[in-house]
């Protein structure tokens, strides 16, 4: 009985409710969903049946490191009150209420310690893992056609076709791997993971540059320099540091050559900006893009103080498009490419003043910029804001609020533990 007492606990459930949200984030968006609510109500109904929930929710006014993270829904609750298409508000609300009631749950949950940590990275890069085998092999099985897709400006098929986020996400697993080696954390045999870590993270990041998502490559490439500079000047392992940065030089030239899907896609998007040029970008994937954000620069300049409300973004970026681009097709027009000019456009300087602190608050409460896990992961994000809407679409939400959550409850415990001894 004493056994399943130790099996059956809070912190196992979450685990275990998180290994299934990490599934659903490639296979199914109704255990996504499901499985965030579930680590909601698993830390609420723990804390109810165990007498100890105020005590728990205490833990986060401490510093407001989780607050901080709800802030982009609450200022988006505050863009609906004048707001005109209400409907359009509240599916955006819904949308976001992952904002809301993850870092409330992770936030109030018992702490995740490094072999819990290392568990939910294994189990993160094992979908990952998987779900890219099966894209490789199928971009392999259908070679000729993918590649002519990608020369076309297609992009190869993903979960949910999110091709961005899942890049972003497989990026993430790389750094996320070269962490795990850097601390020495492992689950059971160190030197079986050692190489089994080693193993997996190279194919990760072949399986990335197949994927060819610039996104994806960005952030990764940016991440390498970091860890150059880490291991040249904290470790002092200067061979290794140059090593990596001479990895960043010439793996992308090497990924050019030798891999077609590279090759395929950086040559349409010079093709793509050199339409632009000639003011012919309205079916260009690159060139929408970059019309979607001078877009909503417009909105901005047009309603900067207070922004047009969270559900009129996608009527008032219609009217710009009526208005300045008749010539972008319908079905082509997007929303705006980019996370602080879409805030700024619905919610206004609020708005952007309340995702810079749910950004950097995390990052720099109590020196948290100083693990690396977590500074490479917003490193990510952070990329990704520049040419993406990562937190207005229900992957992007789920990755990043579930992982920021995870980090910073392992920072926390790792505090409770310093301040005990």
């Amino acid at each position: 009985m004493q056994n399943l007492t130790n099996i059956f606990t809070r912190k196992n459930f979450v685990l275990f409710f998180i290994s299934t949200l990490f599934i659903g984030i490639c296979t199914n968006r109704v255990l996504m969903s499901t499985s965030m609510m579930a680590i909601f109500f698993t830390v609420l109904l723990g804390g109810i049946a165990n007498k100890d929930l105020f005590k728990q929710l205490r833990r986060l006014s401490e510093g407001g490191v989780f607050f901080s993270i709800m802030l982009l829904l609450i200022v988006s609750i505050i863009g609906c009150l004048y707001t005109t298409n209400f409907l359009y508000g509240w599916k955006l609300l819904v949308l976001g209420s992952p904002f809301l009631f993850i870092p409330l749950a992770m936030g109030a949950a018992p702490t995740i310690g490094k072999k819990d940590l290392t568990y939910l990275i294994y189990v993160f890069c094992f979908v990952l893992f998987i779900t890219g085998l099966m894209i490789t092999s199928n971009y392999l099985l259908h070679y000729k056609e993918m590649n002519e897709a990608l020369g076309r400006g297609k992009a190869i098929e993903t979960p949910f076709r999110e091709h961005i986020r899942y890049s972003l996400m497989m990026s993430f697993c790389v750094v996320a791997l070269i962490y795990l080696l850097v601390n020495k954390a492992y689950l059971y045999k160190e030197k079986v993971e050692k190489y089994f870590q080693m193993v997996v993270l190279v194919l990760l990041v072949i399986m990335l540059h197949v994927l060819s998502v610039r996104s994806g490559l960005l952030s990764l490439y940016i991440c390498f320099v970091l860890y150059s500079f880490y291991f040249s000047f904290y470790k002092k392992k200067h061979l290794l540091g140059v090593l990596i940065l001479l990895l960043v030089f010439f793996l992308p030239v090497i990924a050019y050559q030798y891999v077609p899907s590279v090759e395929r896609k950086m040559s349409y998007m010079l093709y793509d900006i050199k339409m632009l040029t000639y003011g012919k970008g309205g079916s260009y994937s690159d060139s929408e893009r970059l019309i979607s954000m001078a877009a909503g620069i417009k909105i901005i300049k047009e309603n900067t103080l207070m922004g047009v409300g969270t559900g009129d973004i996608k009527d008032e970026m219609n009217k710009i498009y009526e208005r300045d681009y008749p010539y972008i097709d319908v079905n082509n027009r997007k929303l705006p490419h980019n996370q602080f000019i879409w805030v700024w456009a619905s919610n206004g300087l609020l708005g952007v003043c309340a995702l810079l602190l749910g950004v950097f608050y995390p990052l720099f409460y109590k020196k948290n910029y100083k693990n690396l896990l977590l500074l490479m992961f917003s490193i990510i994000t952070l990329s990704s804001f520049a040419t993406e809407h990562t937190l207005e679409i229900q992957v992007g939400i789920a990755f990043y609020v579930i992982w920021l959550s995870i980090i910073l409850n392992f920072l926390n415990g790792i505090r409770q533990h310093e301040d005990r001894v």
